[in-house]
This record gives C-alpha cells, sequence and structure tokens, in this order.
C-alpha cells in the first residue's frame, strides 16, 4: 500500500528535483533564500515535492533549506551546464524511472498539477506543459532513458533543455488540460526580476520588506 503523504494524498513512487544552482542575478539576490508566505522558495519548493513523491533531490546546493531526512542536496554534476546540467544530475541521482523537475523559483507549485504530469509519464519519457509554444521545461517530469541523450547533448556543449526532445517520446500538456486544476497558470509562474517578487508577495500577504530567509 503506498504510505500517505501528510496532505492526505497517496505517494507516488516518483522521484522529485527543485534546481536551485542559480544565483538570481536577474532578481539581485540569491532566489532560492528568498522568502515568500513565510517560507523561502527552496523550501515551499521541496514542500510540494515532499508532498506526492518518496525522493526528493535539491540539485545545486548542499544548504540554504531547512534540514529533512527525506531530502538528499546534491552538487551539479556538470558544473556550468545550467538547467539541463541540472536534470542530468537529478536524473542520475533519481531513485525511480521518473523524476519531476521543478525550479527553485516558482512559488504557486500545484501538488495536483504535478501529479497529473507524473501520471502521464508512464508513456513518455518526458511530459511538459506547453504555454504560449514554450514548453515550461522547468516543471516537467522525465524519464532516466533521458540520461544518454542529454549526456551526449552535454558533450557537444549545447545547454538547451530541448534540443534532445526529438529524440525521445515527449508528451505536451497544453493549456485545456491544465486549467481546470489550475485555472489561471498561477503554478507556472516564475520569479525572475524584482517586479515579479512584488506580484508573489502580495499574492501571500507579505510585507515588501520581508524578502529574504534566515
Amino acid at each position: 500500500m503506498e504510505r500517505q503523504s501528510e496532505l492526505g494524498h497517496a505517494v507516488l513512487p516518483v522521484s522529485g528535483a527543485v534546481l536551485a544552482g542559480g544565483r538570481g542575478v536577474r532578481l539581485g539576490r540569491d532566489k532560492a533564500r528568498v522568502a515568500v508566505g513565510g517560507a523561502t522558495l527552496l523550501d515551499r519548493a521541496i514542500a510540494t515535492l515532499a508532498s506526492f513523491c518518496t525522493d526528493v533531490l535539491v540539485v545545486g546546493r548542499t544548504g540554504d533549506f531547512t534540514p529533512r531526512p527525506d531530502v538528499r542536496a546534491l552538487p551539479d554534476l556538470r558544473p556550468g551546464s545550467g538547467a539541463l546540467g541540472g536534470i542530468y544530475t537529478a536524473l542520475v541521482a533519481a531513485a525511480h524511472p521518473l523524476c519531476v523537475v521543478v525550479a527553485c523559483d516558482m512559488p504557486f507549485l500545484n501538488p495536483a498539477l504535478l501529479r497529473y504530469l507524473a501520471a502521464l509519464g508512464e508513456h513518455a519519457d518526458v511530459v511538459t506543459p506547453l504555454v504560449h509554444t514554450h514548453p515550461e521545461t522547468l516543471h516537467a517530469v522525465y524519464r532516466r532513458t533521458c540520461i544518454p541523450h542529454i549526456e551526449a547533448q552535454l558533450d557537444r556543449g549545447d545547454f538547451k533543455i530541448a534540443r534532445f526532445f526529438d529524440a525521445v517520446r515527449v508528451r505536451y500538456v497544453e493549456r485545456a488540460e491544465i486549467t481546470p486544476v489550475d485555472p489561471d497558470l498561477r503554478s507556472l509562474f516564475n520569479i525572475n526580476h524584482p517586479d515579479e517578487l512584488a506580484v508573489a508577495q502580495a499574492a501571500f500577504g507579505d510585507s515588501p520588506t520581508a524578502t529574504t530567509g534566515v
């Protein structure tokens, strides 16, 4: 029997990874340590994945989050290779064939949507939302079968995530499938600039000055 998460839903036999290697140059501060709604963005992402994943990874740093016995922190296996290198690191370390991958700068992650994407991964190597013609590659599910394709691409010095998609089975999830569980597509919102941080703070009722976790 699947164990139950603290949110009352069955925990899935999938891995979950938060990519936390970026330093927030455009934001002007370390994204992972920015506090929104009383928790850092990194802690918030970890909690979301831990609510339904049996294996949770933080890729790109070994600190700056609240320690949890069910979370593994991993340095990048391919430093300097951007988010694609982070995905590669997560897949190599993942305990399960499927890995839900999210960026640490997404304050409104929706467990129901992520669970839906994971369920679609049974018959695909990549499952990713497709909104405004762009795949949401940092809010997606990857199968470990992608590892050799990503590795070959990294060896070529090509860090564009979607480049290897032609070599694998990709399931695109369009707006009509997302809106029943996330009508405003808020889960795909990410923080890159101060004005986007202000939007998230307003949504959580935060003071604009309360931006960094301790």
